[in-house]
């Protein structure tokens, strides 16, 4: 596991924000059926102290980046990003809402 030098934090915060990360990615992928995520990129935020993940869908030629939180939060969304996506993607983040509520 290679970390930013530039996080400065406990090595436990940093796995708790890649566990965090990888839970939301997996939601995405199960959920999020015609859209395929590649190239995913963990990167350090200085501003947030946090690691957030860069993550690419494609829909045949299409391609649309968006950085993600370990809270759920979406950081950036590119500018021609595809509407359904942006749904698709609100839809599988309040499914994880609705579950921990339920707890």
């Amino acid at each position: 596991m290679n970390f930013s030098n530039l996080d400065q934090r406990p090595i436990e915060d940093k796995k708790s924000d890649l566990r965090a990360l990888n839970v939301l990615q997996a939601l995405l992928e199960n959920f999020i059926a015609s859209y395929a995520i590649e190239n995913p990129e963990d990167l350090y935020d200085e501003e947030h102290n946090e690691i957030i993940r860069k993550l690419e869908f494609s829909q045949g030629m299409r391609s649309y980046t968006l950085v993600i939180c370990p809270d759920g939060t979406l950081r950036m969304v590119n500018g021609n990003c595809s509407l359904s996506l942006l749904i698709e993607v609100h839809n599988a983040l309040m499914t994880l809402v609705g579950h921990q509520e339920g707890n």
